[in-house]
Formats: structure tokens, C-alpha cells, sequence
């Protein structure tokens, strides 16, 4: 199926195949792409990447990029072998953020693909996966955009350095292999898929995906037999592909979830303890504090005694040392009973200490999840909860609809909510006053209703959801201008733990 050019080149990528447990860092240009101005960013590939050529145009308008991705002569993923199933292109930022633009099919050796990103400033980079709903862009990184002419527009380097492990792969230098094998690409990218799916334990985490998958791939296997470049047999393997990279995520994203929540549980036993000791320390403070007034009203009546015993044999020398020795023991007990008081008060100070401490920890994850959240759209947030809010790029106009790109957009969401147990989701749909309110209503509400139904695929439990549509009711910009109008067409997610039917 795959043969290497020579015996020099095979020796070659088996030594190159050896894990390299230094974490990679690159140099990449970022890219202040002007308004209404398309620029041409080329790219350079990485040592052992296919010999392609690859390049894109980028358009910034009404705050979106449309990135047009165009190559030759490319060569497939799968030829890395191991878990290797596809290409994904990146949007890296200057601050480390790295947004999964989507998949870079390569079904022919020659082809353009659309991608659109809400960024302003990026550089583009393209790795090798195991599936293309990967949240961290992997070490084996294939193509790097480089800087861009000067007078078109402005670009600096920086240095990236947030990448996942590698995928398991046996290939590293793909440059000097040929691609000879008559099965359809996708069709093998969908065998890998459900193979990966049911390895990570799908069939437990996304059992109805994973089936469905299955059922895909099984027929598109049948027509391979007989029809092995029918258009069926293409269809159903580009669904088992989708289905098993659904059904990978929806499994990782649960058993991040599962790991969460073990953590969450150990650090509230570990509060539990903590307040349990300081309690303790509390009421053995009170206790030792009620014994030394005992102690000081004992030795009070004491002094006393002696003073009155040394009046009474103030003639006996040895009894006034013997007095004298008693009133110093007293006074050692009392300091030995005030040395304890202040170790107790110690101890309850580091026990309120560590409270705050958790406390403060508290007010970091939701600070995370602000960031997190950020990282996926536009954020705010309010006395209702965190606010996303997604512009009209998700449907086509009048419709209701979700398009590819905004699919990718609201898994990264779901898989943010699935880590993330105790919190739900209001959606409300909004547009502009372009048609009558009626009709508007309605849009916003079937609108509302796709982004819900879509969530729920994706793992997200249907009683901590809720949809509303509020039409033109609540425009955020004047809709008297274009730029107005394209602010008050969008969907607002609002999270919160009360948040829920």
C-alpha cells in the first residue's frame, strides 16, 4: 500500500520516528490583517512535510476573516500512519491561544477550502491529528504561514510553544513517500475514526454515536465490493468519519468531566477536614483557655496559703524554701498552660488560612472559566452569568439552520459545559428589524432551538437547557445602519449555575 523511494530513506524514518520528549517550540508571524483588504500569507513546511505547495487569502470584514486555503500537490495524513487520520488548520495568537479553524480535507491532490475565524490578528498553522475535533494543535506540525509583504500589512514574530504530544505515528519524514493504494482516502480516514472511537472507549461514553458510525462505515465497506467510487459510498464514509470524531470528543470531554468531578470531591473533603480541625482547634482553645483561669484562681488561692503558712511558721527557715519551691512550680504550670494558648491560637490561624486559600482557588476556576469561554466567542459577564455571544455567522440569512463553521464553534462550548457539571445554559435568539415582528419571533426562535438540539448531541443533559427567541425586541445597535443590523442578528448563551429548565 505505501512504499518508501529508497532503502536509505526507509532507515531514515524509522530513526526519525523515536519520540522526541523535548517540548517543540516555533517561531510564527502574527498578522494585523486590515479591514476590507484580502492578503496573501504563504506558508513554509516543516521538515519531513509533503512537498506541496500551500497558501491562503485572508479577508477581514464586519469582524469576521474568511480564509481561503488553496494547495497542490498534497499528500494525505494518513500516511503518517499509527493514529494520524487528518489535517487541521489553526489560528495562533501572540497571547498563546490556538482556535481550531476545522479540518483541511485532502480528497484530491489539488484544492481550495473556506475557513472563517472571528479573529483579527494570527498566524496560520497546519498539523497532522488523530481527528478533527482536537482542542490543542499536535507536535506534529506539517505547514507554518510566514510574514507577510510589509506595505500590505503589519506582522511580528513570536514564539508558540502550546502544543499537545504528538499522535501515535510511524512515519515522521512523508516527503519521500508515494501514495498507491485505490481505496477511497476517506474511507480509510472513517476506519480509523471508529477504530479510535471504540479504542477510547466510546462504546461506554458515546455508545448511540458510536453506533451510528459503525452502521456508516459498515455500509460504506459493502459498496466498497461493488461501487468503490460511487457517490454513496463517499457520503457514507464522510458520515462515519464525522460520527467518529463526534463520538471521540464527546468521550474526552466526559472523562475530563469524570476526572473533574473526582477532583472537585477531594478538595471538599479536603474543606470538610480543614473546618472539622479548626472547629476542634476551637473548642480545645475555649477548653485550655477555661483551664488556665481555673489554674490562675488556683494559684491565687494558693499565694494565698503559703503567704498565710509563712506567717504562721515564719520561724522554720526549711519550711519557707519548701513554700518558696511550691509558689515557683505554680508559676512554671502557669507559663507551660499560656504556651499551649498561644500554640492552639497558631493552629487556628493556619486553619483559617488554608479556608481563604481554597476560597480564593474557587474565584480562580471561574476565573478559567471566563477564559476558557473567551476562547470560543465574545464574553461578558453579568448579573445573570457569563454571556457568549455568537454573531450571525452561524446561519445563512432567514434561515435557521447551523452552518459547518458554527458546529465547530458550539462543540468547543458543549465541551467546555460537559467539564463542567453544575453549570446550564439559557439560549436566546435575537435579530434585526429587517421583515415584520412576527416573522422575526419566529427566526429567533427556531434559532434558539437548532443551537439547543445541537448541544444536546453533543452530550449536554437537555434539563439544564432552556431556548427563547425575543425577535427585534432587544437590538444592542442601531438598526438604521448595516453595522447595527449585523450586531442585533445573534444568539447569546447565557451560563450560570441557576441556569436550566
Amino acid at each position: 500500500m505505501r512504499r518508501i523511494a529508497t532503502g536509505l530513506a526507509a532507515m531514515t524514518c524509522a530513526l526519525l520516528a523515536i519520540h522526541d520528549a523535548r517540548a517543540l517550540s516555533v517561531q510564527l508571524h502574527d498578522v494585523q490583517f486590515p479591514e476590507r483588504r484580502t492578503i496573501d500569507v504563504p506558508f513554509g513546511a516543516r521538515p519531513g512535510a509533503p512537498k506541496a505547495r500551500l497558501g491562503a487569502e485572508v479577508a477581514f470584514k464586519d469582524g469576521q476573516a474568511r480564509i481561503e486555503v488553496s494547495y497542490e500537490r498534497m499528500k494525505p495524513a494518513i500516511l503518517y500512519g499509527g493514529d494520524v487520520t487528518c489535517y487541521v488548520l489553526w489560528a495562533v495568537t501572540r497571547g498563546g491561544a490556538a482556535e481550531n479553524l476545522g479540518e483541511l480535507i485532502v480528497e484530491d491532490r489539488d484544492a481550495r477550502y473556506e475557513f472563517t475565524t472571528g479573529k483579527k490578528s494570527f498566524a496560520l498553522i497546519v498539523t497532522a491529528e488523530p481527528y478533527y475535533l482536537v482542542s490543542r494543535p499536535s507536535e506534529l506540525l506539517v505547514f507554518v504561514s510566514g510574514p507577510v509583504e510589509k506595505k500590505r500589512a503589519a506582522s511580528e514574530k513570536f514564539a508558540f510553544s502550546g502544543f499537545a504530544p504528538a499522535p501515535k505515528h510511524a512515519i515522521t519524514d512523508v516527503s519521500v513517500i508515494a501514495w498507491d493504494d485505490d481505496t477511497p482516502l476517506v474511507l480509510l480516514q472513517a476506519r480509523k475514526a471508529v477504530e479510535l472511537a471504540t479504542e477510547r472507549g466510546a462504546g461506554t461514553h458515546a455508545p448511540r454515536l458510536l453506533q451510528e458510525a459503525r452502521q456508516a462505515l459498515d455500509g460504506a465497506n459493502s459498496l466498497s465490493t461493488r461501487s468503490p467510487r460511487s457517490r454513496n459510498l463517499l457520503d457514507l464514509a464522510r458520515r462515519a468519519v464525522a460520527l467518529g470524531n463526534e463520538a471521540i470528543n464527546v468521550t474526552m470531554n466526559r472523562l475530563e468531566g469524570i476526572e473533574l468531578e473526582r477532583t472537585i470531591a477531594a478538595r471538599r473533603a479536603e474543606m470538610a477536614a480543614l473546618e472539622k480541625r479548626a472547629s476542634e482547634a476551637e473548642a480545645s482553645a475555649d477548653a485550655a483557655s477555661a483551664e488556665a483561669r481555673r489554674a490562675a484562681e488556683e494559684s491565687s488561692r494558693t499565694r494565698a496559703q503559703v503567704e498565710e503558712a509563712r506567717l504562721q511558721i515564719a520561724a522554720t527557715t526549711k519550711e519557707k524554701e519548701r513554700m518558696a519551691v511550691e509558689t515557683a512550680a505554680l508559676r512554671q504550670e502557669k507559663s507551660t498552660i499560656e504556651a499551649s494558648m498561644a500554640s492552639l491560637r497558631a493552629e487556628r490561624a493556619e486553619l483559617q488560612q488554608g479556608m481563604a486559600s481554597l476560597s480564593e482557588e474557587k474565584t480562580q476556576l471561574s476565573g478559567r472559566l471566563q477564559e476558557a469561554l473567551s476562547h470560543v466567542a465574545e464574553t461578558k459577564e453579568s448579573a445573570r452569568g457569563f454571556i457568549v455571544s455568537l454573531p450571525d455567522i452561524l446561519f445563512d440569512t432567514g434561515q435557521s439552520t447551523l452552518k459547518p463553521e458554527a458546529e465547530l464553534t458550539l462543540a468547543k462550548l458543549s465541551g467546555i459545559l460537559l467539564v463542567m457539571p453544575d453549570l446550564g445554559a439559557t439560549i436566546e435568539g435575537h435579530t434585526d428589524s429587517t421583515g415584520s415582528a412576527d416573522f422575526n419571533l419566529d427566526l429567533s426562535q427556531r434559532r434558539a432551538l437548532a443551537v439547543m438540539e445541537f448541544m444536546i448531541r453533543q452530550g449536554i443533559v437537555p434539563d439544564k437547557m432552556k431556548s427563547v427567541g425575543y425577535g427585534l425586541e432587544r437590538p444592542v445597535a442601531d438598526n438604521a445602519t448595516r453595522e447595527g443590523r449585523a450586531k442585533n442578528r445573534r444568539v447569546e448563551i447565557v451560563i450560570a449555575e441557576s441556569a436550566g429548565r
